[in-house]
């Protein structure tokens, strides 16, 4: 039987994937951004930070924060991966 997601409309089998996520905070940053992750394992976790031209200029891994002091204030996009799983989302650094 096939279910359908009524929050989301996906249909199929309920499974963890849909259930993943991370949140960054603070947002906007000026010292140290901290990831909180749902369902995803931190050690798998790899962190992508893209400054506003596309420019790849931070990967971390295995952590719940990074020090944002090295950037230049501005929009960056952080995506976080598992693996099977990414989202990206807009971090502002003043």
């Amino acid at each position: 039987t096939k279910t359908i997601d009524l929050q989301s409309g996906n249909v199929g089998p309920q499974e963890n994937e849909t259930n993943k996520s991370f949140t960054m905070y603070p947002n906007p940053a000026s010292d140290v951004v901290n990831f909180s992750f749902t369902n995803i394992d931190v050690s798998k976790v790899k962190i992508s930070i893209y400054n506003s031209t596309g420019t790849l200029v931070a990967v971390v891994n295995n952590t719940n924060s990074f020090s944002v002091n090295s950037l230049i204030r501005g929009v960056y996009i952080v995506v976080a991966t598992d693996g099977n799983f990414t989202e990206n989302k807009k971090l502002l650094v003043e």
